[in-house]
């Protein structure tokens, strides 16, 4: 955007070989070097800007700065619990090794011939991993909306964008399947539970290293093993899952019990499907569109939802179904991650033994010459 109609914290001026550091929740590595900024760019109060001076490789600055050791002691001088944030002087107090010019080029030469290796390795993993994503949900989708059996006859569901259904299957009001469910905590001692896509409902402190948003746990909804937990802000998303914990979730959140004996698992696959999301995405309402916007999807409309299920018995059968289909996606997802955590790890080690001076340029160097 325009300077003119940026927000009035956008006021620092940064050039070409810059570097900028996020001074709000440092431990997120928010760091960016401005390599061939063709302009002069402006950014938020809520960065410091580096600029590098006499003797000093723009950008080994900004490998010093991003390493692990650099960023833990901006981590330990941040204040506050939610949006913790560091003072520029406590910022400008720390010290750094600083070798040499011609040593700095070295390993700046190294590290970038190393981080385009280890980025492009991960983003082959991360295309691989987007189409084992695809094939798990193409299984879930064609199992919670047709069944197993292929050549089962279907009719017309009545509904336009679901499509054909099963025809033994029944079509049933959400409202007479599901009940909201809203016991709320008092001490607020229990686990904090959250959702994340991939995995379902978590445990809050096992998924995040980041402190919670909130002080105190008073207040919010506790959820039971077999409870429904929508996020209705992120229902479009997916982000509907079959509780297997005990705990608490944000009180924006919603949580649903059945009404009647019904297998969860098979409804929060169900809701999981592009079919459904499209659909709370229309009945989603708030301000804004896109990335951007604050599209809340209600109770009331939640609970309107049409579904089409098959007897007891199909939907334990479904489920056992895609239990063993996915395993093995699962797994190689699980087995891909972990490599390319492994890669992100073994990135932060080298650059942190770089620039603290744990490895010696000179061998750098060697090796430098070797790719050449």
């Amino acid at each position: 955007m325009r300077f003119a109609n940026a927000p009035s914290r956008a006021r620092r001026i940064l050039r070409s070989g810059d570097t900028i550091v996020s001074t709000v929740r440092t431990y997120l590595k928010a760091v960016w070097f401005a390599e061939d900024a063709e302009d002069a760019l402006i950014c938020s109060t809520g960065f410091v800007v580096l600029t590098p001076g006499p003797g000093t490789a723009p950008k080994f600055v900004s490998y010093s700065v991003q390493s692990n050791g650099f960023i833990d002691r901006l981590t330990a001088g941040s204040v506050g619990i939610a949006y913790p944030a560091v003072a520029e002087s406590r910022f400008g107090s720390l010290h750094v090794c600083v070798p040499p010019l011609s040593e700095q080029i070295i390993i700046v030469c190294y590290l970038d011939y190393i981080d385009r290796r280890i980025r492009r390795y991960i983003q082959a993993k991360e295309r691989l991993i987007t189409l084992l994503k695809e094939k798990r949900q193409a299984a879930v989708s064609q199992a919670v909306t047709r069944g197993l059996d292929p050549s089962v006859s279907l009719k017309p569901s009545g509904v336009e964008w679901l499509g054909n259904v099963p025809a033994h299957w029944e079509r049933q009001r959400l409202k007479s399947l599901l009940r909201p469910v809203d016991r709320r905590s008092v001490a607020g001692n229990e686990a904090l539970l959250s959702l994340r896509r991939d995995y379902g409902v978590v445990a809050y402190n096992e998924h995040f290293t980041r402190p919670p948003q909130s002080r105190s746990l008073i207040g919010f909804k506790q959820v039971e093993p077999g409870q429904l937990v929508v996020n209705r802000l992120q229902a479009n998303n997916g982000l509907i899952f079959c509780s297997r914990l005990n705990g608490l979730v944000s009180p924006d959140y919603s949580v649903f019990e059945a009404r009647r004996p019904l297998r969860m698992q098979f409804v929060s696959d169900l809701f999981r499907t592009q079919f459904y999301r499209v659909h709370f995405r229309r009945e989603a309402t708030g301000l804004g569109t896109g990335a951007a916007g604050f599209l809340r999807l209600y109770d009331d409309r939640f609970l309107q939802t049409p579904v089409f299920l098959p007897p007891l018995y199909e939907q334990t059968a479904i489920i056992g179904y895609l239990d063993r289909a996915t395993a093995d996606i699962d797994t190689t997802i699980a087995s891909v991650r972990r490599q390319i955590e492994l890669l992100k790890e073994y990135r932060s080690r080298l650059v942190a033994d770089l620039v603290m001076g744990k490895l010696d340029a000179r061998d750098v160097e060697t090796k430098l010459l070797e790719f050449r």
